[in-house]
């Protein structure tokens, strides 16, 4: 689970790394375009003079581009400064409504080109924050009101309430309309996440809940087999041991099944404590279980299973008048590649069944077999 909810945090990261190049492309053709078009448009325009054709150049492209490819500059250098994921969006986002605040004022006669100020508060919606978007709200309606107070400043001649004040307001409509539309992306988005990741998380325990014994909630029998063909292919040393609860039926009968599932799940418990990557633990069925040590040599699988063979012996039951109960183990190691996995399964079953012939409550390894 761990590891899943690192691969995702690198895949958030690498996606919003994305975004963000994916941005500054699009805002590079964007300034390409404009350089262009102002650049076509003076040397098209036949009424300037040599004199003012080098003023609009320097003044309409020259100028601002300048200034727009050191807003980038700047930004790009913080980016490999900064380290945190959240810093680096808000720094781009900033720097991208210095570009549009730049290009308001070159262009301070045209109020409707303040719209352009969507476009950053469009793009907070990329990364989910709604603080980020209000704080790029805020920095909105700064350069929104120097637009105006510049184009007030800078105009030669007065400006009209139908000429100018109109379209600055229509602009302005259209910049908090962007806000709403913004945040409700961002909701909706966020509901869509959560809802996707419920299900995938529901998904999961079902899949899991699957995999594992409802009583005991140790893998079963088909789990058991699958990750045991696994290991078998994977594994320089396998073992299997096979382990069944001694006179369980008489417990059963005696003190009833509620009983026999209490000492189902002690044992089932002891399982637990022992599992771990190298040691699959499952309930085979009835009072019968499986264990698969992997890369673990016969002696050491022998050991953990006697050490649970002896702690379980010496458990007490209350529900039994404090009577204890042990288990038979059959032990099969060094797993032939030729075998199958239920070959190999039978062969700790055969030592099982010679360890419940010969007296029970101990461990008999399969190899051991052939010297009697």
């Amino acid at each position: 689970m761990k590891y899943e909810v690192n691969n995702e945090i690198m895949h958030t990261v690498r996606l919003k790394v994305t975004i963000r190049k994916t941005i500054w492309f699009a805002i590079f053709i964007c300034l390409i375009t404009e350089l262009a078009f102002f650049f076509s448009y003076r040397f098209i325009e036949q009424s300037l003079v040599d004199e003012q054709m080098f003023e609009h150049i320097i003044q309409y492209i020259a100028k601002p581009t300048s200034i727009n490819l050191l807003i980038a500059a700047i930004y790009h250098v913080f980016g490999a400064i900064l380290k945190k994921e959240s810093v680096k969006s808000f720094t781009m986002v900033a720097a991208i409504s210095a570009i549009c605040f730049n290009l308001t004022i070159t262009h301070y006669t045209l109020p409707s080109l303040m719209t352009i100020f969507c476009l950053p508060i469009f793009i907070t919606s990329m990364f989910e924050r709604k603080k980020l978007t209000k704080i790029v709200l805020l920095l909105t309606f700064i350069f929104y009101a120097l637009t105006i107070y510049f184009a007030n400043y800078k105009s030669a001649i007065p400006l009209t309430f139908d000429g100018y004040y109109i379209d600055a307001f229509i602009a302005f409509a259209v910049i908090l309309s962007s806000y709403i539309f913004t945040n409700v992306l961002i909701n909706y988005h966020m509901e869509y996440v959560f809802i996707t990741k419920s299900n995938s998380l529901r998904q999961t325990e079902i899949i899991e809940q699957v995999k594992r014994d409802p009583l005991t909630n140790l893998y079963n029998k088909k789990i058991f087999y699958d990750s045991l063909s696994v290991a078998m292919k994977q594994c320089n040393k396998l073992c299997v041991a096979v382990l069944d609860i001694d006179n369980f039926k008489t417990v059963n009968d005696t003190y009833g099944h509620s009983v026999g599932d209490i000492v189902l799940v002690a044992l089932a418990d002891m399982l637990t404590n022992i599992s771990s990557k190298k040691i699959l633990t499952a309930r085979y069925g009835g009072e019968e279980f499986s264990i698969i040590f992997k890369d673990m040599t016969t002696f050491e699988s022998y050991d953990i299973v006697e050490t649970l063979r002896l702690e379980f012996s010496e458990l007490t039951f209350p529900q039994m008048d404090n009577k204890s109960v042990t288990f038979s183990c059959g032990l099969s190691g060094d797993s032939p590649s030729t075998l199958s996995s239920i070959d190999f399964f039978n062969e700790a079953d055969q030592a099982l069944y010679y360890a419940k012939s010969n007296g029970k409550n101990q461990t008999v390894i399969f190899t051991s077999l052939d010297d009697e």
